[in-house]
């Protein structure tokens, strides 16, 4: 399902060539979202400054955190050798989140989401019009809320 996903959002056939074996930098830092502090991580690939990249925000299940015992890490790291950008994020009171778990509910969950996409487009050199969500559990749920309500994205992958 995975492979099908990424055709969808893939870089271009050019740009494979260019990334065979080649890396990615990652970032961890803290971006505002519902005037909280949130915990982030960027992905983007190394090797292609000049060129926007497609992003994908990745949403994690209910009871994880934004790397998914590695999972997200490596689906992070995969996609970014084939030119693709990804943000991830801790939910409220779940991994390196300074809230509660109270305060972990679908309007917050898609504050922070929208919040992480925005920085992302600040941040990275994006192509705004290939935009796509992957949620695994919870995450998949969230991705088809927002793939219901909200135009930006062109692909969705669910786990």
């Amino acid at each position: 399902m995975l492979a099908c996903w990424l055709v969808l959002i893939s870089a271009p056939l050019s740009w494979a060539g260019q990334l065979a074996g080649k890396h990615f930098e990652s970032t961890d830092t803290w971006i505002e979202s519902r005037a909280v502090k949130i915990p982030v991580t960027l992905v983007v690939p190394s090797d292609i400054k000049a060129s926007p990249f497609p992003l994908v925000i990745l949403l994690l299940g209910h009871g994880g955190t934004r790397h998914e015992a590695g999972g997200y890490t490596r689906v992070a790291q995969g996609i970014a050798k084939h030119g693709i950008a990804s943000i991830r994020m801790d939910f409220p009171g779940r991994g390196e989140s300074l809230e509660g778990f109270e305060n972990n509910n679908l309007a917050n969950m898609i504050a922070d989401i929208q919040s992480s996409k925005a920085h992302a487009l600040r941040a990275l050199n994006i192509d705004q019009s290939r935009l796509g969500l992957l949620g695994f559990s919870m995450g998949g749920r969230l991705a088809l809320t927002l793939a219901t309500t909200e135009t930006d994205y062109r692909a969705i992958g669910l786990w």
